[in-house]
């Protein structure tokens, strides 16, 4: 994606995200989520923190992070202890 189109996308000025680039203006954090789900990734990532290099935890992790549901939380926790007893 270019700078033109991330800008477009956020609905801020080109130049505004040449400055987040540079380090040359802050970003709220607000803003950063916003920009994660343009991207389709998590803040964390566009922050240079990654849990990990492997790609399934990366994909697991992103799937799991989008589930909202405390119940649904619940009983997938238990299946993953079960299943990591294995």
């Amino acid at each position: 994606m270019t700078q033109e189109e991330l800008a477009e996308a956020l609905f801020v000025e080109k130049s505004t995200i040449s400055y987040y680039e540079n380090d040359k203006k802050e970003m709220r954090a607000s803003g950063l989520a916003e920009m994660a789900r343009v991207l389709q990734t998590t803040p964390n990532y566009l922050l240079g923190y990654t849990y990990s290099d492997d790609d399934f935890l990366s994909e697991a992790l992103s799937l799991l992070e989008g589930i909202k549901d405390e119940t649904i939380k619940k009983v997938l926790l238990a299946q993953i202890k079960a299943a990591s007893a294995l």
